[in-house]
């Protein structure tokens, strides 16, 4: 169902980003829509999000949708795309539809944009807040409430971690290569471009495309100028930007090789201008191509191995039934992670009768808790919750009650709630072991991208293992521990 459910995501993200690649062709000519291609099939960016099932991926669906919609002068329904990226995803990212508004607003005027877009808005709010409500059991408006929290409340998204600046600038370039500084540079390119005017061709100068260009860059400037502002960063805040970000890098390729053309042609022979200005334009899209097929098989290869490790539960489950008492079997098993909580999946992952339990880590954030049992847990309020982000004991077990463990194993690093549990051999056996990268041992170049021979000399690994407990803790063990 895991995958299943990614399949799924994966072709809806296609069709949408195939709608919004008719959609530039249509507009901006059939020479940006295909370095737009390029920069879809080979950045990073859009092999992390188009299957991630959160709301900032849904936002970026809607938002490729929206501009598509807005380039093909379909404005309702790219006001309905906006709304649902708002009201159905995440709030924050309605703001990306401000350029969209205010075209509709200049050329139908107030009256026109008012009229629509709050039926629009009031159906959509209407029917999302009847149904969450029927579900929880009380007046509920999701979007609502996640505002009131991260910006009112006054204990935000800061509680969960803030990052320098360059956060983005960093995971820009790990997603996107030298596309997303052209994309930053679309507003010059396109003022010098202006001056080349005479020389380029019409089409790029059309009042419309001009507005499009121009209503594109200021949803990313004002995206980008949001999130560097905000100290709490994460690498998916990005992803609602994503298709503007390759769409604004590729009218800067296109434009500066246009440019570059006129520039060359008062040096050389015009035919020589043009295949010289066209083999530097193959080298930026090879490069970009290289790093980006670089990166994604970096990401694979070092950040593989949860995945690994979980895909082999039900095959363990499979191998156990055979071999363990019933009694035990009717009780379930206890799959205990401790400080790589963060990187368990999904319980589609979990075989029957096993249920996924915490154990102490040096984390001291508060973690997630299971629901109560259907239908009681779709209402039902969690107790030992939180809003400031502060442990909760409650949500612990004793490790002497895990049956299997999930562990990462860095050479030479434990502490006392941390220990390296695959060295104590009288208590675990291990099922499976992958290789995890250990970033601070390993060089940044090559812990970035992938390069064949040169990476495995540079990087080093951690053991990332599925323990198996051998025997029972003894009774003074557990009575200690608890």
């Amino acid at each position: 169902m895991f995958y299943l459910l990614r399949l799924l995501l994966a072709v809806v993200s296609v069709g949408i980003e195939g709608y919004f690649y008719d959609a530039v062709r249509r507009k901006f000519g059939p020479s940006v829509a295909r370095l737009l291609l390029i920069f879809q099939l080979f950045a990073p960016a859009f092999f992390i999000s188009s299957t991630a099932l959160l709301p900032s991926s849904f936002a970026m669906s809607m938002t490729t949708l929206a501009f598509a919609f807005w380039f093909r002068e379909r404005e309702m329904l790219a006001v309905t795309a906006v709304a649902c990226s708002g009201l159905l995803g995440w709030p924050f990212a309605a703001v990306l539809g401000l350029p969209i508004a205010l075209d509709i607003l200049t050329r139908r005027g107030l009256l026109y944009f008012l009229t629509r877009t709050l039926l629009i808005g009031g159906t959509l709010t209407a029917v999302i807040v009847g149904i969450d409500s029927n579900f929880y059991g009380k007046l509920v408006f999701p979007s609502l409430n996640i505002v009131l929290y991260n910006v009112i409340s006054g204990h935000g998204p800061e509680l969960y971690g803030t990052e320098p600046w360059h956060f983005y600038v960093i995971n820009g370039f790990l997603n996107f290569n030298v596309a997303f500084f052209l994309a930053l540079l679309c507003p010059v390119v396109g003022e010098v471009g202006h001056r080349f005017r005479r020389h380029l061709p019409e089409s790029n100068w059309h009042s419309r495309v001009r507005i499009f260009r121009f209503g594109t860059c200021v949803a990313v400037a004002i995206w980008l100028g949001i999130l560097f502002s905000t100290p709490h960063k994460e690498e998916r805040f990005l992803f609602p930007v994503y298709s503007l970000l390759a769409l604004l890098a590729a009218i800067t390729l296109d434009l500066l090789t246009q440019i570059g053309t006129v520039i060359a042609a008062k040096i050389f022979p015009a035919e020589t201008s043009r295949s010289l200005m066209t083999r530097c334009l193959w080298v930026v899209l090879i490069v970009s191509a290289l790093l980006g097929t670089s990166r994604m098989f970096a990401l694979s290869r070092y950040y593989g191995a949860p995945m690994e490790i979980y895909t082999k539960l039900h095959l363990e489950a499979a191998n156990r039934t055979t071999t363990q008492p019933l009694i035990e079997q009717q009780e379930g098993f206890n799959l205990c992670v401790g400080k790589e909580w963060h990187r368990f999946p999904s319980s589609f992952f979990l075989p029957d009768q096993w249920q996924l339990q915490f154990i102490q880590s040096d984390f001291k954030g508060v973690l997630p808790k299971p629901f109560a049992p259907y239908p009681q847990g779709l209402s039902a309020i969690p107790t030992e919750m939180n809003d400031e982000n502060r442990e909760e004991p409650s949500r612990y077990i004793d490790v002497c009650r895990c049956h299997y463990l999930v562990d990462l194993n860095f050479a030479g690093k434990s502490s006392p709630l941390e220990p390296q549990y695959l060295k104590n051999k009288s208590e675990w056996t291990v099922v499976h072991r992958e290789n995890f990268l250990d970033s601070e041992r390993s060089h940044r170049l090559y812990r970035a991208f992938y390069i064949p021979f040169l990476s495995e000399k540079h990087c080093s690994f951690a053991d990332y293992v599925l323990l198996r407990r051998k025997r029972k803790c003894p009774p003074a063990e557990t009575e200690q521990t608890l």
